[in-house]
């Protein structure tokens, strides 16, 4: 009788300890599983950094090209406005230049 006492706690300990050694297995799976979804968080952390940075440099550049562009803006409207000044002050010279001519070819009429 004490025999087989021995041999049926002999195999509900093998029994055990095959379900420890599984779990342990299975432990160390998720281990490992949990540690490369650590990893895989930390680069996409990462480039999600680098995208953060590399949207707010192009935002910076695309504040500056505006920038740009509304003083580009104003100095040509400021250029057109003197256009059109010196072409009014011009057809003034033309025209007093005209009168001019018509005054020097009554003169030389007399």
């Amino acid at each position: 009788m004490l025999a087989k006492e021995q041999f049926v706690d002999k195999d509900a300990s093998q029994k055990q300890q095959r379900q420890t050694d599984q779990l342990s297995d299975e432990n160390e799976r998720l281990r490992m599983r949990l540690n490369e979804a650590n990893r895989h968080n930390e680069e996409l952390l990462a480039e999600n950094e680098r995208l953060r940075r590399s949207s707010s440099d192009h935002s910076d550049k695309f504040d500056d090209a505006q920038d740009d562009l509304e003083r580009a803006k104003k100095e040509l409207s400021k250029v057109l406005l003197q256009n059109e000044e010196l072409a009014r002050k011009l057809q003034e010279y033309k025209s007093v230049c005209e009168n001019y001519k018509l005054e020097l070819a009554k003169y030389k009429q007399r």
